[in-house]
């Protein structure tokens, strides 16, 4: 695989990241990938892009320095330098982003083609917790490279509920919270189904340019 990567790159071919991640090349082959080190020390490095795939598969540092026998603060410092240079840093012109969290994260257009396209898709299906979480990873909205936490089911029945017409006030009575609290998960809610390329085909859920917070 590692002299796959490299003949790829002297034939001119194109090299997912998708492909690194999944199968990291050593250092000494990163180092050819993408030559930008001042020193000695390779710019992307094996255990940079492990991190980085663990993080994009909905790991957080804890989960993923026991996987690879590091502290959480170790996990902390290469996860924040390997995400600043696939955002800010020089990237090869043979190297594909194709990753949509590492294309956002890099300014690039997202399309997705896979998954929920649209909000009513999602309703109807009403997904589990787990199910979300799949497809959140998908769609590269995961902590680090999105909202700090991911829509779940409870999300849903919200939706549902104002689908039935009810108003935020009557749902917050039937929550125990303030309706104010409701219009700003609300707005949440639709921030994160757009980041996540869903398709918001139910506006009236979502009334907010109209001034409704009954």
């Amino acid at each position: 695989m590692e002299n796959t990567f490299l003949t790829r790159k002297a034939n001119g071919e194109k090299i997912f990241i998708s492909g690194l991640l999944e199968a990291p090349p050593s250092n000494e082959v990163l180092k050819e990938l993408f030559p930008y080190s001042r020193n000695s020390a390779p710019y992307i490095t094996q255990l940079g892009l492990k991190i980085l795939k663990l993080r994009l598969d909905g790991k957080d540092n804890d989960e993923a320095g026991k996987e690879l026998n590091l502290t959480r603060n170790q996990v902390e410092g290469r996860f924040q330098n390997i995400k600043t240079k696939f955002e800010r840093g020089p990237i090869p012109d043979y190297i594909e982003l194709d990753h949509p969290a590492l294309r956002r994260l890099r300014g690039l257009e997202v399309t997705f083609t896979d998954g929920y396209m649209k909000l009513s898709e999602l309703l109807r299906a009403m997904p589990s917790d787990q199910e979300l979480k799949e497809f959140a990873i998908l769609r590269g909205n995961v902590s680090g490279f999105g909202t700090q936490r991911m829509l779940n089911h409870e999300d849903l029945i919200l939706l549902q509920k104002k689908q039935a017409g009810m108003r935020n006030a009557g749902i917050a009575r039937e929550l125990g919270v303030r309706p104010e609290s409701i219009r700003s998960r609300l707005m949440w809610i639709r921030n994160v189904l757009k980041r996540m390329g869903v398709q918001i085909d139910l506006p009236d859920l979502f009334p907010f340019e109209v001034g409704e917070n009954a």
